[in-house]
């Protein structure tokens, strides 16, 4: 099968490469032509048909050479063929109970509380973003306090496990570093390696508190506890890949779409995949009647019984469904380190800028603003990034910073919907309350605090509070948690782009107007030179401008839609006053080229219209800047 696509993928790309060799020498020829044209006087009345011929082909073998190759892909879908899905779990389940026999229940105990409560221990969380143009780094800090009573039961322990991040399934961290802050080093255990396993062991250790009658040895376990343990780590074991194609199946076979899935679609279809499989873990952690092989037993010694016997807390329920719903939606890396009481942890990975851009909505800017960035291909300056942190920790600060050559213009903390979300912005009290301030902003940076965050939850499309820890698991089961995320709108200084359009438009006017009245005065001018002065003045102003272009971190799509027509008016300027050179011939009378005023006066009133767009557009600009280095949305 691979073979077969790898062939048609090598067919195409072997077309299109020789047309585009035929286009390029197609090309050269009409281009010698259209010279040829130029140089002699008889030719002057073909030269602008092979000027066109030559245009066309140009364009026709860029459309061709803008296909992207197809790459050949030799795919091993080795365990697909060679192994079982459920062979692959019991060995996952086989290596994790041998993880519960080398660390402690007091380690193991400790890990499942990181994983279920993970603000009980993380005092002080500190985010530090550095936005790129094209790679964005995060620097995460974490202070640590554990309780005193559990450190008095792991002090003496060789090594305890602290889960570090939980990435989201599809998300890949660049360059991933762990920072010893003292003496003791802090080892970090692979995902694809130990981490998997412990994860699978903390569900293990949890499932024997859960259920306190099962025997120590999983072999000894009834075939309905073992065959619910086995769901479950068949669910959470399921990759980013195979939630995608799930996704993408729902996608495709939707009898009531009529268009191709938008990227938004799938996403949405993705959260929902995940959102069904968490939902599943209700239906196995209830009571259930399962298959029971031949002389296999159940918790009551027949099949078909349920467990309404056994006296389950349901507080340890909830906590064994929240440790499994982290593992489908999340990877869990963890790190191993000495015990502490208070610890330090840090670490650093990269992003790309393009995960973070988002797509304006309609009542955040114009539908020509709109239409000009699908075509331009430039992102409109809005971003969102995760504060997933915020609700995992008491304490929580994110510092975010910008290039120079660009500003915040406005920021906000939203949920999901994009709404913005204010929690006790100014409180009567400031302790032991949810409270959210509203974000401070300078020219160039962010800063995001928020404390007890994690006690807020949605429902209803409204954040409600959990007063008491003891009606967490009975909130979580009746509304959502709320999912922060820092939205901010990042502009191009008016310095950059903008400037650029607005010289540019004024220089073009400057020479439309002296280029017209060249023309109608019959003056002898060397056509040659008027045509190449001006790109060479606009190229040498572009390469004055470029370090400006390159601290921004993006450029803005009015300064570069109006810098685009201000070139096209300036090659338009230069072909009518060429043309109309090398069409007027010795004893013409006045009124032959009298059409040719039409053209002008309408040239110069689009060049009117641009410098008036830049000019106005570039003080616009230049006072939201000015206005927004002074004013703060807090």
């Amino acid at each position: 099968m691979n073979d077969k696509n790898n062939d048609k993928k090598y067919k195409k790309w072997f077309t299109i490469r020789v047309l585009t060799n035929l286009l390029a020498a197609m090309g050269i020829a009409v281009s010698a032509t259209w010279i040829f044209c130029l140089i002699f006087p008889w030719g002057l009345g073909f030269w602008l048909w092979w000027l066109g011929a030559d245009f066309s082909i140009g364009a026709l073998w860029l459309l061709l050479r803008l296909i992207p190759p197809s790459v050949p892909v030799n795919e091993a879908n080795v365990f697909a063929t060679s192994y079982k899905t459920n062979g692959i779990v019991r060995a996952l389940m086989e290596e994790a109970f041998e993880m519960t026999a080398k660390y402690d229940k007091e380690v193991l105990a400790l890990l499942a509380d990181m994983m279920v409560e993970p603000e009980t221990y993380r005092h002080r969380v500190t985010e530090n973003l550095e936005l790129g143009r094209w790679v964005t780094k995060r620097s995460v800090t974490m202070d640590l306090v554990i309780d005193e009573q559990q450190y008095v039961q792991v002090e003496e322990k060789p090594s305890i496990l602290v889960p570090l991040i939980e990435p989201t399934k599809g998300w890949l961290f660049d360059r991933l570093a762990i920072h010893p802050t003292g003496d003791e080093p802090v080892v970090s255990l692979a995902y694809g390696g130990q981490s998997a396993a412990l994860y699978i062991a903390v569900l293990i250790h949890q499932f024997h508190i859960t259920y306190p009658d099962l025997p120590a040895d999983f072999k000894d376990w009834p075939w309905d506890r073992y065959a619910a343990l086995q769901d479950i780590v068949t669910t959470v074991s399921k990759s980013a890949a195979a939630l995608r194609a799930m996704s993408k199946s729902f996608a495709n076979n939707s009898r009531c779409r009529k268009s191709k899935p938008s990227e938004e679609d799938r996403q949405r279809l993705f959260d929902e995949v995940i959102k069904a499989h968490q939902e599943d873990l209700d239906l196995i952690l209830v009571p259930r009647s399962v298959p029971v092989p031949a002389g296999a037993r159940t918790a009551h010694g027949e099949a078909g019984v349920g467990d309404e016997e056994l006296a389950v807390q349901e507080v340890e329920r909830n906590k064994l469904r929240r440790i499994a719903r982290l593992g489908i939606a999340h990877y869990l890396v963890i790190v191993q380190c000495k015990p502490a009481k208070y610890l330090k942890l840090a670490y650093s990975y990269e992003q790309s800028t393009g995960s973070f851009l988002q797509k304006p909505t309609r009542s955040e800017t114009s539908t020509l603003a709109r239409i000009l960035q699908k075509l331009s291909g430039i992102p409109s300056g809005y971003l969102k990034v995760g504060l997933t942190r915020a609700s995992h920790a008491k304490s929580y600060h994110m510092h975010a910073s910008v290039p120079d050559g660009s500003y915040v213009r406005l920021a906000y903390v939203t949920d999901d919907a994009n709404r913005a979300v204010m929690v006790n912005a100014r409180p009567s009290i400031a302790v032991n309350i949810p409270y959210l301030r509203p974000v401070g902003k300078s020219v160039t940076s962010l800063h995001v605090y928020g404390r007890n965050l994690s006690s807020i939850r949605e429902k209803g499309g409204r954040i409600i509070p959990i007063v008491r820890k003891l009606d967490r698991g009975v909130a979580e089961l009746n509304s959502q948690p709320v999912s922060l995320g820092l939205r901010a709108r990042i502009c191009e200084r008016p310095t950059g782009t903008e400037l650029f359009a607005t010289i540019v438009a004024w220089s073009v006017l400057l020479v439309t107007i002296i280029l017209r009245e060249a023309a109608e005065a019959e003056a002898h001018t060397d056509v040659a030179v008027a045509v190449l002065a001006l790109p060479a003045a606009i190229a040498a102003l572009a390469v004055f401008f470029v370090r400006a272009f390159e601290r921004s971190l993006l450029v803005s799509i009015a300064g570069s839609a109006l810098t685009m027509a201000s070139t096209v008016l300036a090659v338009t300027v230069t072909f009518i006053f060429a043309f109309r050179a090398a069409s007027t011939k010795p004893g013409m009378h006045a009124d032959d080229w009298s059409h040719w005023v039409v053209y002008w006066q309408i040239l110069l009133t689009l060049v009117v219209v641009v410098v008036i767009a830049t000019t106005g557009m570039l003080v616009i600009r230049t006072k939201r800047y000015v206005s927004s280095r002074f004013k703060s949305d807090t």
